[in-house]
């Protein structure tokens, strides 16, 4: 005779509640198991190993772990020479074996870092400080995992005093902890206490790993110091005056020590560079050509500090005039307007030729449209033509600049050749092209986050995820939002038939560019009121970094709101398509690459999505974190040794920032190479 399933847990219930089955768990498969066999496993666990986990356990005889955790606690065999500890139930003689070895370990060596016990025997870290209070001593600083004796202590003093006391400049920690072979951690607490005790005759200052000291002879001569170095270069970075014992007066103390001198925001320099870029000047200005001032200056000032020094030069107070300064380039306006009328009359004679040719526009030739509208592009290819020695990145500047008094020179040129009469339907099939342009911009734009979006949900520690997903969204979904403002922006100016090249040509460029905080409300003012409120409420959600599917679901309503503009979701062969696209990109940015830590941030993320089949945005910080979750995955693959390269880059860069050692070329070269093969 065979019971059902559900007449024998009534059976077992109807016993339970008798208190007969008292002595015995019962198990997730309805089994029953005695409490004394149990205790027996427990018991041949302890022996074994010396500790036992609690929920593997469980697994093992299909009991419920807190139960299990319960009966280990309340049982009288058990709890006189075991305890609980993080999941484990751990024996004392386990506890003990651990504390001997580390009395041991700290005798011969002279500290510990209980951090790498605790994770060696999966023990707490409190419990860990438990095991050796009595013998050993903590670092003063609360979250240091570092003990020590003070044997040793006194032996790190005592390297860091002979240090100090010979040195003869600012001496940082850092380079003590590196030469001579201290613990970061033990070389804080021997610094603190050399610090308190105050017989070095110098002065400490700063804390942590920017600690500094600073010797009294050294500062003595630090204005003889000071001027020595600004006199042979010239220049001086802010920067650098902590070095020479300068604090909150040092801007006063240039200006008195050093006559002459000119402050600039984040640096100093001397009339000599004055000089140098006032002859400069000269010689421009009598040859009414250009310059680009960026060799004639130290590399280190900023672009706001090259502006000033200009517009500071002696031969720009009665001549400034003359020029214009752009960025590190002044050129002269003679310059401009020659170069402006040369750029005119060359684009005419294409309008000319272009008015010979209206059959072709009417029939919407390809060569008549290209004729139909003046661009920034031919612009900066006439002056190309003109000036082949000018400077790419000035002829793309002066073409912006050149672009509306071009622009309408030569619609003033085709209205008197009677071109006009064929642009009215042509312009109007080339606003809704334009217009269709920045809708597909707006639509790769948020294909491309979904597909990052996905990507970013591969990752299981919930933390990393959540940082890679406002990421996202304050990186891609920034540009998601400013693209949707353009396109309406547009479409607005088509309304108000206020469409022109230039301005056409001014949002391809916000689109390149991108938007500053200025350009976003210039473009929000422009916007009709209630389209401004709707896009300015999306930039916002955008910057904050919302949650990735709360974004896309405020962008997708937002849309709607929106003018001919309608936002598909990501099918599979657009998927595949845009996977192919990025990875072209990513090939073609690794292959130029020349620096160790941005190959390895590429050929993290083309990994990524070799193994995944997912694609990922991420900054090079998160580097760390897309290898720990790639690099299982690469072993699994079979693919260990491309992990393995991939860690091995990782620590020669980390070493290298730490300690300034080498990054291995050949293994940079490697790891390139197997990026370009994926």
């Amino acid at each position: 005779m065979s019971l059902s399933t559900e007449a024998y847990r009534a059976i077992l219930q109807r016993l339970e509640a008798r208190g007969l089955l008292k002595d015995t768990f019962r198990r997730s498969d309805d089994g029953l198991v005695t409490r004394n066999e149990v205790n027996k496993t427990i018991h041949a666990s302890l022996s074994k190993d010396g500790k036992v986990n609690v929920f593997n356990l469980s697994l093992q005889l299909l009991l419920d772990p807190k139960e299990l955790e319960k009966f280990m606690k309340e049982d009288d065999t058990l709890r006189s020479h075991t305890k609980v500890i993080h999941g484990y139930l751990v024996s004392d003689v386990f506890l003990s074996e651990i504390r001997q070895a580390m009395k041991a370990q700290l005798h011969s060596g002279g500290w510990l870092d209980l951090s790498q016990i605790s994770n060696r025997h999966t023990i707490p870290l409190a419990e860990v400080r438990e095991l050796c209070k009595d013998f050993a001593t903590a670092c003063e600083d609360l979250s240091s995992t570092i003990v020590y004796t003070g044997e040793y202590l006194a032996s790190c003093q005592g390297r860091l005093r002979d240090e100090l006391q010979k040195s003869t400049e600012p001496t940082s920690i850092s380079r003590c902890v590196t030469f001579k072979q201290i613990p970061e951690a033990m070389a804080f607490d021997a610094w603190n206490r050399l610090a308190t005790q105050g017989d070095l005759n110098g002065e400490f200052t700063g804390v942590k790993g920017n600690a500094v000291f600073i010797p009294h002879e050294y500062s003595h001569n630090k204005l003889a110091n000071l001027k020595a170095d600004v006199m042979r270069d010239g220049f001086l970075e802010f920067s650098r005056l902590k070095q020479y014992g300068l604090g909150k007066d040092a801007k006063d103390v240039l200006k008195r020590e050093i006559p002459g001198i000119i402050l600039l925001k984040d640096s100093a320099v001397m009339p000599t560079i004055i000089h140098l870029l006032d002859g400069a000047m000269e010689d421009v200005i009598q040859s009414n050509a250009w310059i680009d001032c960026t060799p004639l200056i130290p590399l280190v000032l900023t672009a706001e500090d090259v502006s000033r020094l200009l517009r500071i030069l002696p031969v720009m107070g009665p001549s400034g005039s003359q020029v214009d300064i752009i960025d590190s380039f002044v050129v002269t306006k003679e310059f401009e307007r020659i170069c402006c009328r040369q750029v005119t009359e060359q684009l005419s004679k294409r309008v000319h030729f272009a008015a010979k040719n209206e059959e072709n526009l009417s029939k919407g030739g390809h060569k008549g449209k290209a004729m139909h509208r003046t661009s920034m592009e031919e612009i900066s290819n006439e002056i190309l033509k003109i000036y082949p020695d000018i400077d790419k990145s000035l002829c793309k500047k002066l073409s912006r600049q050149m672009m509306p008094q071009v622009a309408q020179v030569l619609v003033e040129l085709r209205a008197s050749t009677h071109l006009n009469s064929f642009e009215t339907d042509e312009e109007e099939l080339q606003q809704q092209q334009q217009l269709g342009r920045f809708e597909r911009l707006v639509l790769d734009e948020y294909h491309r986050f979904l597909l990052y979006q996905r990507g970013c949900s591969i990752f299981e520690d919930e933390n990393v995820r959540t940082s890679l997903e406002k990421y996202l969204v304050r990186n891609n979904g920034v540009r998601i939002a400013d693209l949707c403002a353009l396109h309406q922006l547009y479409a607005a100016s088509m309304d108000n038939e206020s469409v022109s090249r230039e301005s056409f040509e001014q949002l391809i460029c916000w689109t390149e560019d991108g938007l500053t905080e200025q350009d976003r409300e210039h473009v929000l003012a422009e916007l009709p009121p209630e389209i401004s409120q709707i896009a300015r409420t999306l930039m916002d959600a955008a910057s904050k970094g919302k949650n990735p599917t709360k974004f896309t679901t405020q962008l997708l309503q937002t849309s709607q709101s929106f003018k001919q503009l309608t936002l598909s979701d990501l099918d599979v062969p657009r998927k595949s398509a845009l996977q192919e696209e990025i990875l072209a990109h990513l090939k073609a940015q690794v292959a130029a690459s020349t620096s160790p830590a941005l190959t390895l941030h590429l050929a993290a993320i083309i990994f990524f999505q070799n193994v995944f089949h997912q694609s990922l945005h991420a900054s090079g910080k998160y580097v760390p974190k897309i290898l720990k979750q790639l690099v299982p995955k690469l072993q699994q693959n079979g693919q260990a040794s491309e992990g393995e390269w991939l860690l091995e880059l990782q620590q020669q860069i980390l070493d290298h920032v730490k300690e300034q050692t080498a990054v291995d070329d050949a293994l940079v070269d490697k790891v390139r190479s197997l990026a370009l093969q994926v």
